[in-house]
């Protein structure tokens, strides 16, 4: 554990609740340093053991990939959008 992580223990054990619930999503929202990518990796290791398959997306990354493309002229996505 990351010794600068704040245990919200109430938080955290609603959280592992939640993803034994099909369809489940879990929205964090903190500020920075607040143990959010920390509870997200717990979270991610204990639904791996239960048997699920997970994914980690990182929008803030993604975004700067886009925005770095779009500055060296590439504006291509992979995402269509629908009309």
């Amino acid at each position: 554990m990351n010794s600068h992580y704040i245990n919200y223990h109430s938080i955290e054990e609603l959280t592992y609740q939640e993803i034994m619930k099909p369809g489940s999503v879990i929205q964090m929202q903190a500020p920075k340093k607040m143990g959010k990518t920390s509870l997200t990796l717990r979270l991610m290791n204990s639904a791996q053991h239960l048997g699920y398959k997970t994914v980690y997306i990182n929008f803030e990354q993604a975004e700067e990939a886009l925005n770095h493309a779009r500055r060296n002229g590439r504006n291509r996505t992979f995402v269509k959008d629908e009309v």
